[in-house]
């Protein structure tokens, strides 16, 4: 049963996503929603990180090997998904938006816990890296730009 939710999370990634990629809007709505609720995030949150990240291309790649909606590196995607046995079949894991969605909201789920909750470190965490983070944050430095954009997604 669809509810009101799922229909307005549907019309979000159909209006974001590039018209090569429509096909993947339902698949992805879904997974969106399952993954929020498998790990207790808002489903709009999934949906502002991947607008951040990609702007919901699932092409799309990044400065440092990030790869897909999520921006993954395959390493970091490859050591999340053995950690929370999640299906990864490589590079190819990271293109298709379901694969890179569940892992991407796995690895979230992790930082949320290392960072206890704290939604700044957290999310600076998996823009930057969490050894980054925790030097800036002992250093009395503070990076807000990256979960600042999220939130205003």
């Amino acid at each position: 049963k669809y509810t009101d939710l799922h229909w307005h999370l549907f019309h979000e990634v159909n209006a974001r996503l590039p018209k090569s990629h429509k096909t993947y809007t339902l698949a992805i709505t879904q997974t969106i929603i399952a993954e929020a609720n498998k790990y207790d995030f808002d489903p709009f949150f999934l949906l502002a990180v991947i607008q951040t990240e990609s702007s919901f291309n699932p092409r799309a790649k990044g400065g440092h090997g990030e790869i897909g909606l999520m921006q993954l590196r395959p390493k970091t995607a490859q050591w999340i998904a053995e950690k929370m046995n999640l299906q990864y079949r490589g590079q190819q894991s990271l293109f298709d938006p379901v694969d890179n969605i569940r892992i991407g909201s796995a690895y979230l789920d992790y930082l949320r816990e290392k960072f206890s909750g704290y939604a700044a470190k957290y999310l600076s965490a998996y823009n930057m890296g969490a050894t980054k983070v925790r030097r800036l944050y002992a250093s009395d430095k503070k990076p807000r730009q990256y979960s600042i954009r999220v939130m205003k997604h």
